[in-house]
């Protein structure tokens, strides 16, 4: 009997921009059925051992032709965890798994990612440690630590496109229907090549470029203020008693007052960069979301569903319903405003 299931909630993930599949199993569309409006509130298209429940049960029971949601949470949003010590962890989000419904399913067990689990993860910080660094690093240290990040970016979307790509087909092959007509193989790669886009975007925005832009900005309004206030462009400017700190400094360890001013102009700066790192990440991390769930991944859902046969193939991910309950932008009774703001909250709901 084909089935699916819509989980409502948000998924916590574990671990730096861990591993991330798209999960489908079977349905079929009731005879006629139209566009569907839900009338719940938003859920999640996922499916989960036993809290599956086929379309036929769901009649039996009363409970009408709409997906049934549970209080079990799978959808991409940014995860929160207490791992990362003074680098938080960070996640593109649990996507809906591949794996096909079985009577018996077997416990999901987490596999190690060593470039999201591992030490390799720090690679992913490298911009942001050069911003800080910049006052210290000879010239083109800077961009070469934005070409550390997006290496790690690189390669790690490439890691995650391949695998989405072996599983996707091998669970396809295993709920294969060939009375459907699907191009199995077509559809396997269209699947991984949205988990790959995904994956590249969320990342060099949420991990790249706008923690790079912030930290910099950190960095230099620091240093403005810092020169500014106290005037280290311009002894002759500066305040008697800092004047004396600086002198007094420079006898204890016994250099010149000169070098102490470079010393706090460059260190100053680059411990309020380093200290803003935890802050940012989190914020940034739901804001990125809230864009791609108004903007591009509605419209890869799409591509999924209709060019790569996702629906003809039974994809639980193609429900109408669970489509739009998934990117509340596709309501007739949201605007983008309106839908942004509810990714937004959500994220911060995840967090507590």
């Amino acid at each position: 009997m084909a089935s699916f299931s819509c989980m409502r909630g948000l998924s916590t993930g574990q671990g730096l921009r861990r591993e991330a599949v798209h999960r489908f199993t079977e349905f079929r569309s009731l005879s006629g059925a139209s566009r569907r409006t839900p009338i719940v509130a938003p859920c999640r298209c996922a499916t989960s051992g036993k809290e599956v429940q086929s379309k036929q049960k769901s009649f039996e029971n009363g409970n009408g032709a709409g997906a049934e949601c549970k209080p079990v949470g799978d959808y991409p949003f940014e995860a929160d965890s207490d791992k990362g010590g003074f680098f938080p962890t960070r996640d593109p989000g649990d996507f809906p798994s591949v794996d096909v419904i079985k009577e018996e399913p077997d416990a999901e067990v987490d596999e190690y990612d060593p470039l999201r689990d591992g030490p390799l993860r720090y690679l992913g910080y490298a911009n942001e440690l050069g911003e800080a660094f910049a006052a210290w690093l000879p010239v083109g240290g800077v961009p070469l630590s934005y070409a550390v990040a997006i290496g790690y970016v690189l390669v790690d979307t490439g890691d995650k496109g391949f695998k989405a790509y072996d599983k996707a087909s091998t669970e396809l092959k295993e709920m294969s229907d060939p009375s459907s007509g699907t191009d199995n193989g077509k559809l396997a790669a269209i699947l991984a090549g949205e988990r790959a886009l995904d994956t590249v975007v969320w990342q060099l925005l949420a991990s790249v470029a706008i923690p790079g832009a912030t930290i910099h900005a950190v960095v230099a309004a620091v240093h403005y203020l810092l020169v500014s206030g106290l005037s280290l462009d311009a002894p002759e400017n500066m305040a008697p008693a800092v004047a004396a700190a600086f002198a007094s400094a420079a006898s204890t360890f016994n250099t010149d007052p000169e070098t102490v001013t470079s010393l706090v102009e460059k260190s100053v700066p680059t411990f309020s960069g380093l200290t803003a790192i935890p802050f940012i990440v989190h914020p940034i991390d739901n804001a990125v979301h809230a864009i791609l769930n108004v903007s591009m991944r509605p419209f890869l859902r799409r591509v999924v569903c209709e060019n790569g046969q996702g629906r003809l193939a039974g994809l639980a991910i193609c429900d109408e319903t669970c489509i739009i309950n998934d990117f509340p932008v596709l309501r007739d009774d949201k605007t983008i405003v309106d839908a942004f703001r509810q990714s937004l909250d959500e994220g911060e709901l995840e967090k507590e």
